[in-house]
């Protein structure tokens, strides 16, 4: 990995004493008022990253003086302590261009009661990786989505970025952003419960609303997805042999048809759980009809005997799913729906 193509990481906890050159700084005025003083100390807090993002380290010799003194905290072997005045401050920052092409620290900074201490939390809000990297992980775990989870302290909530093996980038409201959610929820987050009745959580750059019901053991979650659209019939011949079953094994009157909301899948109907049950997927078929037909994954179902909707409650569809990217140890599950999404 090139270091000159890395946003610097601060690695250490460093322990500023506010020292100036100039008297604003340096004396503490007896009639100058609290607020204002707290306000002057974070400009020159401010002024310290500004520095260094800037690369202008001229400014740190009008930052600090002899007596400043930086402390190195959880520091590796061999690494200095402290940095001692003004000379040993500059010499360390200003050398730090032959390693890093730039350096970026996304940052909040808190007063405390003492107006010259100060704590200043790094966020890394503004930059996240980027985008060939989540591709490059997605294609290593090669799960058919893999999502990425961050912490915006500017939107306060989670944004999630979710991509398949193939480097396809989901959007909006699928089964991986709400793995994500009841994951979120089930640590108990506190983020959630103080956003009162409209919780959210960013898809990439957009934001997405959710309801959700804590009362029983597991989270019960409602994501509002894209509206579907309808693509083209694929015929069943051929996906009888992709799915190694009878064509009689297909539902009488609805036809497998590719659908999009966020990604196209393939849905297709059977006549019942029996048929559901006997599918075995013909790895080679199936890629084959799914990059002429244009799916990610296929998505087979079966109404159970109590259903007398599509739409009622609980475990009443029973779905059977084969994503194309995943590995093979667990191409197939057999699994009751017990999440739903509202169009």
């Amino acid at each position: 990995m090139n270091a000159k193509k890395l946003w610097a990481i601060c690695l250490l906890l460093v322990a500023l004493q506010l020292n100036a050159q100039n008297s604003q700084h340096q004396t503490v005025n007896a009639t100058m008022e609290k607020t204002t003083l707290i306000e002057n100390n974070k400009k020159v807090i401010d002024h310290f990253f500004v520095a260094l993002e800037t690369q202008d380290f001229e400014k740190l010799k009008e930052i600090f003086t002899d007596k400043s003194k930086q402390i190195n905290i959880y520091i590796p072997s061999g690494f200095p302590k402290s940095f001692d005045g003004v000379d040993e401050i500059y010499q360390q920052y200003s050398g730090l261009p032959a390693k890093f092409g730039q350096m970026k620290f996304p940052r909040t900074i808190y007063a405390t009661e003492d107006p010259n201490l100060f704590f200043v939390v790094f966020t890394g809000d503004n930059h996240p990786l980027e985008t060939s990297w989540y591709e490059k992980i997605a294609k290593e775990f090669n799960f058919s989505e893999s999502s990425f989870v961050r912490f915006s302290e500017k939107k306060q909530t989670y944004v999630i970025r979710s991509f398949t093996a193939g480097g396809v980038e989901i959007r909006g409201a699928g089964h991986n952003l709400l793995g994500v959610v009841c994951e979120l929820l089930m640590t108990g987050d506190p983020v959630f419960s103080r956003m009162g009745d409209r919780p959210f959580v960013i898809m990439k750059d957009r934001e997405v609303y959710f309801e959700a019901n804590m009362s029983g053991k597991l989270p019960v979650v409602g994501l509002r997805q894209s509206r579907a659209s309808l693509g083209k019939m694929v015929p069943i011949q051929p996906l009888a042999e992709g799915l190694e079953v009878s064509p009689s094994a297909f539902h009488n009157e609805l036809l497998p048809q590719v659908v999009a909301t966020e990604v196209a899948h393939l849905i297709v109907p059977l006549i019942d759980m029996n048929a559901l049950h006997s599918l075995t997927a013909n790895k080679k078929i199936l890629l084959q009809l799914s990059n002429e037909w244009g799916f990610q994954g296929v998505y087979c179902y079966a109404l159970s005997p109590t259903a007398s909707t599509w739409h009622q409650p609980g475990s009443s569809i029973h779905w059977w799913v084969l994503m194309k990217t995943l590995p093979p140890a667990a191409r197939q599950a057999h699994w009751p729906a017990s999440c739903t999404t509202t169009a």
